[in-house]
C-alpha cells in the first residue's frame, strides 16, 4: 500500500527527494533543500492520506499494539489524531525530537491529554507510556 497516515482521508503530494531521507510532504521545506544544494527532486506524487485508525483496523484487527513510532517530519500530531485512542492505547509511543531538541509540543501535549506519560529521552526521541 502507498498510503501515509493522516487525521482524515484524502490525498496529499509528496516530494521525494535524494537522499531519500529528506522527502517530505511539505513544500517549503523540499523548495528549501534544494535549494541549498542538500537535496534534489527525484519526483512528486500524490499520495492517499489514510487515517491511522483505519490501518489499525485493516492489518492489527483485535490485536494490541505494545510500540507505537511516529517520525513524520512535523505533521506527528495529525497522524496521533487519526487514531481512536478509546479502542487502540499504544503501551509505548515514541515520538522524534525536533532539531530544537525538544519534542514537538502539540504532540506532546496531545499524548498528555490522552493519559500518557513522558518516561525518557534518548538521542532525538521521547517516549510516552500508557499508565497501567
Amino acid at each position: 500500500m502507498n498510503a501515509a497516515a493522516g487525521r482524515a482521508p484524502g490525498r496529499l503530494l509528496f516530494y521525494e527527494l535524494w537522499p531519500s531521507s529528506s522527502s517530505t510532504f511539505e513544500a517549503s521545506q523540499a523548495e528549501e533543500l534544494i535549494r541549498q544544494g542538500r537535496a534534489r527532486l527525484r519526483r512528486k506524487y500524490e499520495v492517499q492520506i489514510v487515517p491511522l485508525r483505519e490501518l489499525v483496523a485493516r492489518h492489527f484487527a483485535g490485536q494490541g499494539i505494545d510500540l507505537l513510532s511516529i517520525d513524520t517530519e512535523g505533521r506527528d500530531t495529525e497522524v496521533l489524531e487519526g487514531l481512536d485512542w478509546l479502542i487502540t492505547r499504544p503501551r509505548l509511543v515514541v515520538a522524534e525530537i525536533n532539531a530544537a531538541g525538544r519534542a514537538d509540543d502539540s504532540a506532546a501535549h496531545f499524548l498528555l491529554s490522552q493519559g500518557y506519560a513522558h518516561a525518557a529521552r534518548i538521542a532525538c526521541n521521547a517516549f510516552f507510556v500508557r499508565p497501567d
